[in-house]
């Protein structure tokens, strides 16, 4: 009689052996794909939102102006979301459209703004870049001008040798009102460029003085338009610019806020 050997203890181990490494293998394989599969999906979404800033009109109707409102306030809800995935997108995004010969006004308005709100200083300088190169003449800009005063306010005390030449035709040169729900405080053209110049600092009293030889400009750096402090403008100007911080006040927050 013939007996069948039993399986020895290092023929179990073996086996055993084999079908653990199978899977684990499967779980890592499988980690691996669940993780480039999100990944794919976040840049997905990511160029979604991108492409919505793209299609949004200045001249669509207050119902469709209401849904561009709130699909750019969810990019942002889904940037905050995943934003250590999102970021390296639009960085590279930006820059693409920084490159362009007329890149698109809102998409750097909006996800340069969100850059510059970032930690890191590569972001804050692409954001600053972004600012610089839109046009703030546009009818796009001019209909999110909320958005562009927080972008200049942000940015307003970093000494920027751009940055009054940027005032000069984004918000002096234009009728830029701001409202501010923190302190429930609306301002009209003037206090907008109080704050932003004011901010700004000392170089602003020799700039804006400067400015006076523009017939255009001068009436409404001396005088402006009747205001709750009914004062002249380039006075609030000046104190503004001796006592920069005292804009400071202001606010610092989202695109929604």
């Amino acid at each position: 009689m013939t007996f069948l050997a039993a399986p020895t203890i290092t023929g179990q181990t073996t086996v055993f052996g084999r079908l653990d490494a199978i899977r684990i293998i499967s779980f890592v394989l499988f980690a691996l794909f669940a993780t480039e599969s999100r990944a794919q999906t976040i840049e997905q979404q990511t160029l979604a939102h991108i492409e919505h800033l793209r299609t949004i009109r200045t001249d669509a109707d207050d119902k469709t102006t209401e849904n561009y409102n709130k699909g750019m306030d969810a990019a942002w809800e889904f940037f905050n979301a995943n934003t250590q995935s999102v970021l390296p997108i639009l960085r590279r995004e930006l820059t693409l459209e920084l490159q362009k010969k007329q890149p698109n006004n809102l998409v750097l308005l909006d996800i340069g703004y969100y850059l510059l709100l970032q930690t890191e200083a590569k972001d804050k300088a692409l954001g600053k870049t972004a600012l610089f190169k839109l046009d703030p003449t546009s009818d796009i800009v001019y209909l999110n001008q909320q958005q562009l005063f927080r972008f200049a306010f942000a940015i307003a005390s970093d000494q920027d040798p751009q940055f009054l030449t940027f005032l000069d035709k984004a918000f002096l040169r234009q009728k830029m009102n701001a409202f501010v729900p923190q302190h429930s405080v609306m301002l009209n053209e003037t206090m907008v460029c109080v704050f932003l110049y004011g901010v700004h600092g000392p170089d602003s009293e020799a700039h804006l003085r400067n400015q006076l030889k523009d017939k255009a400009l001068a009436n409404k750096i001396l005088w402006g338009e009747t205001y709750t402090f009914n004062i002249n403008s380039l006075s609030f100007f000046l104190v503004a610019t001796r006592r920069p911080h005292s804009a400071q006040w202001l606010f610092h927050g989202n695109r929604t806020s």
